[in-house]
């Protein structure tokens, strides 16, 4: 077996050298092209740092980064795996590129063989973002991982609470899709009648590995997370699956009455040092989830439990031999600062180790 780590980070506004659109309308058509080379260092050696700690990793996830190419040049300068973004090993399905104010993700290309499935999710079409990236991998050994990577609307929208429980069911949907049977799949043409499988099948299917992650602009506790599926009770996610009843309809009903639940490894979290501060207390808004799949020690990939971690260390250490200073005094995270040369996202990343 071999440890790996899975990373989420919401790396604040990196846009391209070539100035962007949507940085141009943000700062009210005052920015200029960033120099982004100093913010990729920072972020690559801050990934290194997690590496060490908790593992090569398997997926880096961000939100707000513009485009593919920045995603590739953090993989280019990390010195702990050889990652690569996944469009290159994938076209979209549904075409949308990587552009914005946006998600990327980082594969690593020892391990992930292949990606069957990449497709885009824009459910808040202010700006033409990915919402939601839904990444199938195979992985060695016949190994599989699916992935959401999320970046839910912004709390400075007033109307942004009721947009989140909408994106907390649609990515329901999405975990239930991949770990249950569908209406599609249970309907048979010749009889034009439903059956449910067998406890076998359910079991089997229940076993799929996703995993969500992002920042979701809400906590553990919100409604839209509640909505999600989100427990830190390991016991209602390894038995969410069981059918009941001695009637064919019976079990249909049962089946498709209960949505997966996923396990939360971040309330261990609560009360100390969350991911993003805004006053006048700490917040949980950066979150990795994970379903039943990789809870079962049995089966690989899973969860080395109790590995949830916020980095938040107070300096990181440059290719170079050079210190340098990631958050203040009081230790919360400086938003990038080119001129102080301190500081990179107001955000922390978070991460989880599993072992392959």
């Amino acid at each position: 077996m071999s440890q790996h780590s899975l990373i989420f980070w919401n790396i604040q506004r990196l846009f391209g050298s070539q100035g962007s659109p949507i940085e141009h309308a943000l700062s009210g058509g005052e920015a200029a092209p960033a120099d982004t080379s100093k913010k990729i260092t920072v972020i690559a050696a801050v990934i290194d740092q997690i590496s060490r700690q908790s593992g090569t990793p398997l997926l880096i996830g961000f939100a707000e980064i513009e485009n593919v190419e920045l995603c590739q040049r953090i993989a280019d300068n990390l010195a702990t795996a050889e990652m690569t973004a996944v469009e290159f090993m994938r076209e979209d399905e549904t075409g949308f590129a990587l552009d914005g104010l946006n998600i990327g993700l980082l594969v690593n290309k020892a391990v992930v063989k292949g990606v069957s499935k990449l497709r885009s999710h824009v459910i808040d079409r202010k700006y033409i973002t990915r919402d939601i990236l839904e990444c199938d991998l195979q992985l060695s050994h016949d190994k599989t991982l699916s992935v959401l990577v999320n970046h839910w609307p912004s709390r400075m929208v007033s109307e942004a609470s009721g947009q989140r429980i909408s994106a907390a069911i649609y990515v329901n949907n999405l975990i239930r899709a991949k770990a249950r049977f569908t209406l599609q799949e249970m309907w048979d043409p010749q009889t034009k009648s439903l059956t449910v499988p067998s406890d076998a099948d359910i079991s089997k299917r229940a076993l799929t590995p996703v995993v969500v992650m992002g920042d979701f602009n809400d906590e553990m506790f919100d409604a839209s997370i509640e909505l999600l599926g989100s427990t830190n009770d390991t016991e209602v996610v390894l038995a969410d699956e069981k059918v009941r009843g001695n009637t064919k309809k019976a079990r249909f009903q049962s089946y498709m009455k209960h949505s997966p639940a996923i396990f939360n490894p971040f309330w261990q979290h609560i009360g100390g040092v969350g991911s993003y501060y805004r006053t006048p207390r700490w917040r949980f808004y950066d979150q990795i989830m994970m379903s039943k799949g990789l809870l079962d020690s049995s089966f690989k990939p899973f969860y080395e439990t109790g590995s949830s971690t916020i980095f938040n260390e107070r300096t990181t250490q440059l290719q170079d031999g050079s210190t340098y200073e990631i958050t203040n005094r009081n230790g919360k995270p400086i938003p990038f600062d080119k001129e102080k040369q301190r500081g990179c996202s107001d955000h922390f990343p978070v991460a989880i180790s599993i072992e392959l």
